[in-house]
């Protein structure tokens, strides 16, 4: 992160402006793993997670059934 931010002055300038050195390249792939583990963990959080079970309502075989208005 410092040599890109204060390179030193015999850093080849132009493959940084060209985001071609490896300085680069490690920051990009440091910051694309720590998205996957936050991803990683975030689902793991999610899955962990369970919903309470409602009870279905007493008519609901009525509530589901086709009517005879729509036919």
């Amino acid at each position: 992160m410092q040599l890109l931010h204060r390179p030193p002055p015999d850093i080849d300038l132009e493959a940084l402006q060209d985001g071609r050195h490896w300085a680069q390249h490690r920051l990009a792939f440091e910051e694309l793993m720590a998205h996957q583990l936050a991803m990683l963990r975030l689902r793991a959080q999610m899955r962990a997670h369970k919903a309470r079970r409602c009870a279905p309502p007493a008519n609901w075989r009525t509530a589901l059934s086709p009517s005879s208005d729509f036919r």
